[in-house]
């Protein structure tokens, strides 16, 4: 993902050619090694010049409007870059301001996910609102062109998790896989990779009702889903997991620990839902997300406990290795989440039509409970737990550390989902 400057401007007299020069070369140069432009264009005051430019798949535009007059420009522009976001930068000087204010209603119009900042002087713009575009801009460019494998389909028990048509803002190229490629992929691994193995079970605080050959096995069938992401070029996958537990007595739990991060994302039980909102949201934040089950509430005290046999390494303080929870076989991960974190919940609608968002702090995660998933967390919600439930669109949940709520309503909005729920 490149950000691409491309200065716009009206030069109808001398000292406008000289206020454009002047800038391009003193504070607006300054500005733009600030944004971390990847490239910036040569300057473009005819409609002509713009043919000229090349545009890459995947690419941020960043519109510096230097004058008034140059909305016909930006539009042209943002023809020539469909789908992409594009920040429209405006400063006090040569009706640059009102130029934005033109244009930004007819590029939404263009389908461009847009946003109007303002500098003074081109000296400074809001740090936060430049973050928060490009966070969103990050989002809609992988949900705009997404590539997913399903493993063996979705679980027989969610009947409200299976689209049956797609929201056509997300592009989503959906790959099915059966078993068969996962399973002729297990195989023996080598002595770096049984190193690395070790080193996760040295590193865990506990490890209960688990064997050697529960590890080999967890591990084996991890690097099996490497190889068939790499095989079949793959960032995300959904997996009816329990079907594996049923043919080779093992779980994903231990591959969903190590693999997900915020460029790979294993989901599970064949949730494509799911998925979806853990891709949306681990692209907004650039950070790894949690897909768990909502397994009990406190109305009383407002608050919504989640669990699951996994979670990411990178979300944990501590971890243990246990049994999976409904089968008592293979790798269960027994994660701790830090106390007092700000978190983000979601999920989107199983055809990507609305959602819900519910924010709020960790109040406790290092507790047994021999009847829920290994890794728990209780949350104190900031919205009624009870509005929640009456607006459930299905189980599973995703968490993200911190408050993006603002990021993802304006996500959402991008992508015609509505938030029925926040």
């Amino acid at each position: 993902m490149q950000k691409v400057a491309v200065p716009l401007a009206s030069i109808l007299s001398e000292q406008t050619k000289e206020y454009v020069s002047k800038a391009l070369k003193g504070p607006l140069r300054t500005l733009v090694k600030e944004l971390k432009v990847d490239r910036i264009t040569e300057i473009v005051d005819s409609i002509e010049k713009i043919d000229d430019i090349k545009f890459a798949e995947n690419e941020i535009i960043i519109l510096l409007l230097l004058t008034g007059g140059t909305e016909n420009l930006a539009l042209k522009v943002s023809r020539r870059v469909k789908h992409a976001p594009i920040m429209i930068l405006t400063s006090n000087m040569y009706n640059s301001f009102p130029a934005g204010l033109e244009t930004l209603p007819a590029l939404r119009e263009e389908g461009h996910y847009t946003r109007l900042i303002y500098s003074e002087n081109w000296k400074e713009v809001s740090g936060i609102e430049v973050e928060h575009f490009i966070e969103i801009s990050r989002a809609i460019l992988k949900l705009k062109n997404l590539k997913i494998g399903l493993i063996g389909g979705p679980s027989s028990w969610l009947i409200s998790s299976v689209p049956s048509k797609i929201n056509e803002e997300i592009n989503l190229n959906l790959v099915s896989i059966n078993f068969g490629e996962l399973y002729k992929r297990y195989t023996k691994f080598n002595s770096k990779q049984r190193r690395q193995l070790y080193q996760i079970r040295n590193d865990a605080n506990a490890i209960r009702e688990v064997s050697d050959d529960d590890l080999d096995s967890a591990y084996k069938i991890h690097l099996a889903l490497n190889k068939l992401m790499e095989d079949f070029k793959l960032n995300y996958v959904s997996i009816r997991c329990f079907d594996i537990i049923k043919d080779i007595k093992t779980t994903l739990c231990l591959s969903c620990f190590i693999s997900n991060n915020s460029e790979k994302i294993v989901g599970c039980e064949g949730d494509i839902p799911s998925l979806v909102t853990m891709i949306a949201m681990s692209r907004l934040a650039n950070a790894p997300t949690w897909m768990a089950n909502p397994i009990r509430i406190n109305i009383k005290a407002n608050t919504l406990t989640l669990a699951h046999c996994t979670v990411s390494k990178k979300l944990v303080t501590e971890y243990g290795l246990r049994s999976h929870f409904e089968s008592g076989l293979g790798i269960g991960i027994s994660g701790v989440l830090k106390k007092n974190t700000q978190v983000t919940l979601s999920r989107i609608g199983k055809d990507f039509g609305n959602a819900i968002i519910l924010t709020g702090k960790v109040i406790r995660s290092d507790f047994e409970d021999e009847n829920a998933c290994r890794t728990k967390a209780e949350i104190k919600l900031d919205q009624n737990i009870l509005g929640f439930i009456n607006k459930s669109i299905g189980n599973h949940i995703i968490m993200l550390l911190g408050n993006y709520k603002e990021q993802l309503l304006e996500l959402y909005d991008t992508l015609k989902i509505k938030v029925i729920y926040c």
